[in-house]
């Protein structure tokens, strides 16, 4: 159960990291298709950073909390004898690497179009939400085990609690 919990939390934040991102390259991209972000590694590094960061955890490339997440759950799978299950798993984990390292290609080696200019970024509130959501994709592969400690006595409380409570 914490296994679970764990992927859905890595996978909300590093989905946040990504749709913040995307809301920053909307002033320079016209219609959000993944050609469209051509060259917006030059036009906005940073939040090409947070963007690659994020299609690498959710890839599943350590330390990112993609992988941890990856990780436990294939484990918890395993552990209970859904082997199949793991393997079918890591297939589709492999065939949606090709999707998300397309964006990666296309954001920092192809060229952008000749209009496109990088326009000044502003601090907002997009800002503050990718940068703690790519922090906290980080810091989640880094050290998941105090995040499964906390998922394992919620889900234990939550287990505890009777149903009439609830």
């Amino acid at each position: 159960m914490r296994a679970v919990l764990f992927y859905l939390a890595a996978y909300g934040v590093t989905t946040l990291a990504a749709f913040a991102a995307m809301t920053a390259a909307r002033d320079s991209v016209e219609d959000q298709t993944i050609e469209s972000y051509a060259g917006f590694a030059r036009r906005k590094s940073g939040w090409a950073i947070v963007m690659a960061v994020a299609m690498l955890s959710m890839i599943g490339i350590p330390p990112t909390a993609g992988f941890a997440g990856k990780y436990f759950l294939f484990q918890s799978a395993i552990s209970v004898g859904l082997i199949p299950l793991a393997i079918i798993g890591v297939l589709t984990s492999v065939i949606g690497a090709y999707f998300y390292l397309r964006v990666i290609v296309v954001m920092f080696f192809r060229d952008s179009p000749a209009e496109a200019e990088a326009k000044p970024m502003r601090a907002s509130v997009h800002t503050l939400a990718g940068g703690l959501a790519i922090v906290a994709t980080v810091v989640l592969g880094i050290v998941p085990t105090p995040i499964l400690g906390l998922l394992a006595q919620g889900a234990l409380a939550g287990a505890l609690i009777p149903l009439s409570r609830r």
